[in-house]
């Protein structure tokens, strides 16, 4: 199996294990329902292998700067952050209409 993480890191990857074998999945709480233990994320930019040798590590392609997505960190977690991920929803909201308000300029009439 190969898994390849986006070099800026906005998606989550993460490598788990179910008894011998691993398991690649975007969200730790897949791990849960099928009862896999985490391993590690994958960073921004590496692929890994995995085969009957193990996992093999690559840094595939170079990450620039990492742009994580905080929505991400909190959309799949379980019930327990769903008002956070409201409150992160609230807060884009606003940052992005006090921005559109700041840049308005009147037009002139003439």
């Amino acid at each position: 199996m190969i898994a390849l993480r986006d070099p800026f890191g906005v998606r989550p990857l993460a490598i788990g294990k179910v008894d011998d074998a691993y398991v690649v999945a975007s969200e730790t709480c897949a791990f849960d329902i099928i009862n896999a233990q985490y391993i590690r994320d994958v960073e921004p930019g590496e692929m890994v292998i995995i085969n009957e040798n193990g996992i093999r590590s690559i840094q595939a392609l170079k990450s620039p700067r990492k742009a994580f997505c905080v929505s991400n960190s909190f959309t799949f977690q379980g019930r327990t952050v769903i008002s956070i991920t409201i409150l992160v929803s609230i807060l884009y909201a606003r940052i992005s209409e006090s921005s559109s308000q700041s840049i308005r300029r009147p037009m002139p009439t003439s």
